[in-house]
Order: structure tokens, then C-alpha cells, then sequence
């Protein structure tokens, strides 16, 4: 299956919020559904945990600009392929 992840890429300010948008296909499981999210900078991403509570197919996710850096998320969950989303905070 694959994970949405909306927008497909992020340009944030440092200390402003933007919302990420994670969607599947299908109605998350009882125990809900773990995305993981890492990132190669960091110091630039300020982000809570993401879980796609049971019987939803989407959660937004908050994510705040920390130090100015430029890179990627890696997005994963148990059962999907990884999804890259650039991006740069300035």
C-alpha cells in the first residue's frame, strides 16, 4: 500500500508551524497505525509523534521550523514503502 504524505514538499520558517497531512488507504487497525518520521537535519524540525488513531485513514501532524537547514523526512509505518518530502527551513 502507500502512505500519502501531503504536502510533498516543506519550505518552513524558523519558529512557524505547518501541517503535514499522512493518509492511507485503509482504516487504521485497533491499536492504530505508528508513522515514523526521521530526518538528516534534526535541529531544523520540531514535530510530535504521529499516529493514525483506529478507524481513521488520516492524521495532520504539526511540524515547526527550528534552525535554518536543508534535508529530508523519511516517512514510514509498518507495512508501507518509504516516502522522502523535502525540506527547508529558512
Amino acid at each position: 500500500s502507500v502512505l500519502g504524505v501531503v504536502p510533498s514538499s516543506l519550505e518552513i520558517k524558523s519558529g512557524e508551524t505547518e501541517t503535514l497531512l499522512f493518509k492511507i488507504d485503509f482504516e487504521a487497525p485497533e491499536s492504530g497505525l505508528s508513522i515514523d518520521v526521521k530526518t538528516n537535519i534534526p535541529n531544523s524540525v520540531i514535530m510530535p509523534e504521529a499516529i493514525i488513531t483506529q478507524g481513521n485513514k488520516t492524521v495532520n501532524i504539526p511540524i515547526r521550523g527550528g534552525k535554518p537547514g536543508e534535508g529530508k523526512l523519511v516517512v514510514t509505518a509498518p507495512g508501507y514503502q518509504p516516502v522522502e518530502v523535502p525540506l527547508r527551513v529558512f
